[in-house]
């Protein structure tokens, strides 16, 4: 839908109002609501957003003039005035190049606008709370430290590890559907595709410099003994030396390898980006503004480092991955080019390098001990598993 002029204009960001009459022509032109219908009033609230990091998330509120059974409610996505990126455009980008491709695992999108020049983008989706019958994924896995809601779970969903299976296999969609993909080069907006190019060399040093930096902010808190968290010292020393061994040398080496696979990766994938329908497919995903080019299992992994708990996927993860590469076999990716002991290295080691990365820049959003102690934990044990003898990860 195209940007359109005067009392109807799209949301923008710094905008604190959304115009009704917009909004009916988005709702009329997806055939939500009849040509005579209209929303007499749209009432933005959690202006200040939630917990997303790249834009603010907000829920508009509709009441219409006269009887009407469209929604009451829709999200809005649109990034924060004094937050724009140069990547602020991407997830704009992503539903407009591959909405329809991705239909199936994505919420109802109505409206995305994007502007590289700009570095914005406005997002107006379905409210899945609203239109479907189930609940977020996060929930379903135990939301981390932060709690369930009464009535958010019941007996009716699956159990933890067959939600998971749900998870890698609908990644296995689109893994193996770009698989390998030269032509996504191309897409320089998609995260990642400069360095695939050899390009971009001081964003990517300073996103590690801004990870280093926190790190030693952690390591000075706890030298001095401040606050409650407890690191364990075998990941520490993983840590410091991983950091060490960096290099946008080592990076292109790694990336320009023909035995590390890259596919399109959403590049956040963890459980408060998904919401869980109770009707097939069960999965809707959401967030896609670090979408772009990567190894496949590091998506699969973070999940299990961000969300679940050791008791749950301790010698049962690998069942379940072993699946995940039998779909990507099915839908044609060479068994010969990527046997299972290649996916299985790739789930071991990717994961952790992202998550060692995420787990020190942490520090900068000021978490709550708890919070930092619980994702170290997460992190120790899955690199107890999964490392072996590996010293550091780059």
């Amino acid at each position: 839908i195209a940007m359109s002029h005067g009392s109807c204009d799209a949301p923008r960001p710094g905008d604190t109002e959304v115009s009704a009459e917009w909004i009916s022509n988005v709702l009329r032109e997806n055939k939500i609501i009849g040509a005579e219908e209209s929303v007499r009033e749209a009432v933005v609230t959690d202006l200040k957003g939630n917990r997303g990091l790249t834009g603010a998330i907000s829920k508009l509120v509709l009441t219409y003039a006269g009887d009407c059974a469209g929604p009451t409610s829709m999200i809005l996505k649109m990034t924060t005035e004094g937050n724009r990126k140069s990547d602020s455009a991407r997830e704009g980008m992503f539903y407009q190049n591959f909405q329809e491709e991705f239909s199936a695992y994505l919420p109802q999108v109505l409206y995305s606008h994007a502007d590289m020049s700009e570095r914005t983008s406005v997002i107006l989706m379905s409210n899945l709370k609203e239109t479907n019958k189930g609940t977020d994924v996060n929930f379903l896995f135990g939301n981390q430290i932060w709690g369930v809601p009464d009535g958010a779970v019941d007996d009716s969903y699956p159990d933890q590890l067959a939600v998971l299976e749900e998870m890698f296999l609908a990644a296995a969609e689109w893994n193996a559907k770009y698989w390998n993909d030269e032509s996504l080069k191309q897409q320089k907006w998609l995260k990642s595709v400069p360095w695939y190019n050899g390009e971009d060399q001081q964003r990517w040093e300073h996103a590690i410099q801004r990870s280093k930096d926190a790190w030693i902010k952690c390591k000075s808190k706890l030298d001095a003994g401040e606050g409650s968290f407890t690191m364990n010292e075998k990941l520490r020393k993983i840590i410091d030396l991983s950091f060490d061994n960096s290099s946008w040398e080592a990076l292109q080496d790694h990336l320009q390898s023909t035995d590390v696979p890259f596919t399109l990766c959403h590049g956040d994938f963890h459980a408060a980006n998904m919401f869980f329908n109770k009707e097939k497919p069960h999965l809707r995903i959401y967030d896609w503004s670090e979408i772009g080019l990567w190894e496949p299992c590091a998506d699969l992994g973070q999940t299990v480092i961000s969300d679940i708990r050791p008791s749950v996927w301790l010698d049962e993860d690998v069942k379940i991955l072993r699946k995940y590469w039998e779909k990507l076999i099915e839908l044609g990716v060479s068994a010969d080019e990527f046997p299972f002991e290649k996916c299985l290295e790739g789930y071991q080691r990717a994961p952790i390098e992202r998550w060692i990365w995420v787990f020190c820049i942490l520090f900068n959003y000021g978490l709550p001990d708890c919070a930092t102690q619980y994702f170290h934990d997460q992190l120790l044990a899955f690199v107890e598993k999964h490392g072996g003898d590996r010293e550091f990860y780059v």
